[in-house]
């Protein structure tokens, strides 16, 4: 029937897009123990990912190819474009709920991650997402992210965050968000909130999940950061340096490497207090 026939074609795109990334990106090494390639892209591969997809399309890619030309931007560093392809994937008609979802859950994280964070609109489409699958852990691992850092309601985050970790535990993403959660908790009882917590207890768990994370990925950029940032407010200074040099050494984003350059001068005055 039609439905049939649409998920038949949506699946066959979503195989052709696939080899994309081999085409145009550049493979790097994966995690210990993963089987999945993982790619890096210049703006130039980017650009030329899209140059293609477009040429080959007729000037009408189709939802999985858009995904991918997101992710290529995204991943060059050019937020603006990786946006755009998404809003692009995210209005094609007649686009399954599966390719729906993906361009739903990918737009949130990227407006979530951008320079300029929109938080407002970011919340809003993961809550669209969770409309359309409400029992996944992506999407529920997003909304608890996007709640943490924009400040929101960290005890609705925190919840949200121990569920899925349960559901999925070997997932350094979902860790990464944890530790996140329990970072943003110990800053804001720093400053003088939330209480009934802990701060050196929080700090001790969100040092622990961004481990958790390393350990199942070892070349994530962000646990990386996240450690360091847990190392400097220890007054850690070597065991930040060295998480500082690992995410350096694991291939980051132009918008990660700001990060780490960032924290490099804040290691400049580790321990003068």
């Amino acid at each position: 029937d039609l439905a049939q026939a649409k998920a038949l074609k949506a699946y066959y795109l979503q195989q052709i897009a696939y080899w994309y990334q081999w085409l145009f990106g550049t493979q790097v090494a994966s995690g210990s123990g993963s089987t999945v390639a993982d790619f890096k892209y210049e703006l130039a591969q980017a650009k030329a990912m899209e140059d293609w997809v477009r040429g080959v399309s007729g000037g009408t890619p189709a939802l999985p190819e858009l995904l991918r030309v997101a992710t290529a931007w995204r991943i060059a560093g050019d937020e603006e474009r990786a946006i755009a392809a998404l809003e692009e994937a995210a209005a094609v008609p007649d686009a399954t709920e599966q390719g729906k979802y993906a361009a739903l859950v990918q737009l949130g994280y990227v407006l979530l991650r951008s320079a300029d964070p929109d938080c407002e609109r970011a919340i809003e489409i993961f809550e669209d997402a969770v409309e359309l699958r409400p029992s996944e852990p992506t999407v529920k691992n997003n909304l608890a992210y996007a709640i943490a850092i924009c400040d929101g309601d960290l005890e609705r985050a925190l919840p949200l965050s121990l569920d899925v970790v349960e559901a999925v535990p070997d997932n350094a993403a979902y860790r990464d968000t944890l530790g996140e959660i329990y970072w943003n908790m110990y800053e804001e009882v720093e400053a003088g909130g939330l209480e009934d917590w802990d701060s050196n207890d929080l700090l001790a768990k969100a040092a622990q999940e961004f481990r958790n994370a390393l350990e199942i990925n070892p070349i994530k950029v962000q646990s990386w950061i996240h450690l360091a940032k847990v190392h400097l407010a220890r007054e850690e200074c070597g065991d930040a340096r060295n998480a500082l040099k690992k995410a350096g050494d694991s291939d980051p984003t132009l918008g990660e490497q700001d990060q780490i350059d960032r924290l490099m001068q804040a290691l400049a005055e580790c321990g003068a207090g």
